[in-house]
């Protein structure tokens, strides 16, 4: 499961190194998706189909965890893809409303 963590972590740095360069949050967001999504996207998916073997196994308690490890990593990369771009650029607009009053 580290791999959700690691995923999250590395959208953010990546995020936070952009904007430290002096980079809009939206340009920054997008060099994100642009470099660092598609390592995301085939490390997840790597885990997923091999996690996913496992529900080709006899013994219930493995089918059960490749099911179920399969879909949470699926929904941490959708989260970490979808959501966690959205939230970052709500921050700094609420920042930017801050500023200004």
């Amino acid at each position: 499961m580290g791999i959700a963590v690691d995923d999250t972590i590395h959208f953010l740095e990546n995020y936070r190194k952009s904007v430290s360069e002096g980079k809009q949050p939206e340009e920054a967001v997008a060099e994100v998706f642009t470099f660092t999504v598609p390592a995301l996207v085939t490390t997840t998916m790597v885990l997923v189909a091999s996690f996913g073997t496992f529900i080709l196994a006899s013994f219930v308690p493995n089918v059960n965890f490749g099911l179920y490890t399969a879909f949470i990593l699926s929904i941490a990369l959708i989260t970490d893809i979808t959501l966690l771009p959205a939230l970052l650029l709500s921050i700094s607009r609420i920042g930017k409303k801050k500023e200004i009053t």
